[in-house]
């Protein structure tokens, strides 16, 4: 997609540099890609209906997405299944 009039190089340096006016390390400008690229990529789980006892659905842990958000954050598959599949009252 091309929107004229937009450089996303200019913009994304930008807001590198808007990140270290702001007085933000390299390492945290780091851990911030993460979570945006993390965020990103829940919107692509595809959600498929496996029957359990309880008749919900849960998602496909061997999901590729699943998988690079895991490893993006440095965490367990069924941490995040459980996470977003499961209902909690607070």
């Amino acid at each position: 997609m091309i929107c004229e009039g937009r450089d996303d190089a200019v913009e994304f340096a930008n807001i590198r540099s808007a990140m270290k006016v702001l007085m933000y390390t390299d390492e945290e400008i780091q851990y911030l890609y993460c979570v945006l690229a993390a965020v990103l990529h829940l919107g692509n789980i595809e959600f498929r209906g496996i029957c359990t006892v309880s008749q919900k659905s849960i998602p496909d842990i061997f999901d590729c997405n699943l998988k690079t958000i895991c490893q993006i954050l440095i965490i367990f598959g069924t941490n995040i299944r459980d996470t977003t599949c499961h209902q909690m009252t607070v």
